[in-house]
């Protein structure tokens, strides 16, 4: 209740941030400002597990499939109306990922993705603005001047940071490196491209996916149903998120404004990811054998 007044309240007072087309934030003293659908991802999992733990049994009964979908498109509803659809959209693949994990039947996986194509074609021509459109397509041609001029400058800089480092890269302290848009957020992997290069690029994939089969490790081990789905609704937030990132570092997706977990600057979506690697640490002592079992 507390993470879904917050992200109400961003409709009344809240505030956008240089670099960001969304109003997700909201000001606080000192200078400092926090951002409510970062906070609403740990509630979503923690509940959402609840509610999995409670209805698994019968979770392919009709009624308790529509209520599990109601659960999960209110989140990704509100901050969609909050113009961070890269944020929704993660909530929608923790979503997928959790409900997958719990046995939803194939036959509602199928009615899904038919449902997803044919409601891709109104979604192009009447949920998605010209800016988002023109992202995709500029994945189409990513050499087009007209695009490179507009909507595409950050991608194309980008790509061409990455591909600067070569082998080993610049070294994290060289003299000077290119000025990209969001290079210490949302574009900080094309940071690691240039100053660290291809071998650089590859140790944090590794990293990062070393954490996410840790996750899913915990989550195989846990005793009870809970643990179990918090572990993989914390993997498919971190999971999504990096592959969202690097993504469209590498010029493969559409700019959409989500962070690299444990690499890109940031308060509140740095505090909410370790909090979130804290409740799976906590899954995993719980369910460690103790020293006088």
């Amino acid at each position: 209740p507390i993470a879904l007044a917050l992200v109400f309240l961003v409709f009344f007072i809240g505030t956008g941030r240089e670099g960001a087309d969304d109003i997700a934030w909201i000001q606080l003293p000192f200078g400092m400002s926090f951002q409510p659908s970062e906070l609403l991802k740990l509630s979503f999992i923690l509940t959402f597990s609840y509610h999995l733990s409670l209805v698994r049994p019968q979770i392919n009964s009709l009624r308790n499939v529509i209520l599990l979908c109601i659960h999960g498109a209110i989140p990704a509803f509100l901050i969609h109306l909050q113009g961070d659809d890269g944020t929704a959209l993660i909530f929608v693949f923790i979503f997928i990922s959790m409900m997958f994990a719990a046995g939803l039947s194939w036959k509602y996986i199928a009615a899904a993705f038919g449902a997803v194509l044919a409601a891709a074609p109104v979604a192009w021509f009447f949920v998605l603005n010209n800016d988002q459109k023109l992202r995709i397509l500029y994945l189409f041609n990513p050499d087009n001047p007209d695009y490179i001029k507009n909507i595409g400058w950050q991608q194309y800089v980008g790509r061409i940071s990455i591909g600067s480092g070569q082998l080993t890269g610049k070294g994290l302290f060289a003299d000077e490196y290119r000025q990209i848009p969001e290079m210490h957020n949302d574009f900080i992997f094309a940071f690691l491209g240039e100053a660290l290069g291809f071998l650089g690029c590859i140790a944090a994939i590794l990293i990062l996916t070393g954490v996410c089969v840790r996750l899913l490790r915990i989550s195989r081990y846990s005793k009870d149903d809970l643990g179990s789905f918090i572990c993989v609704g914390v993997f498919a937030m971190i999971a999504f998120q990096c592959i969202l990132n690097i993504g469209m570092c590498l010029n493969i997706l559409p700019v959409i404004g989500v962070t690299l977990p444990f690499f890109s600057n940031g308060g509140t979506s740095v505090l909410i990811t370790y909090m979130a690697i804290g409740m799976a640490l906590s899954v995993r002592v719980h369910n460690k054998p103790m020293l006088f079992d």
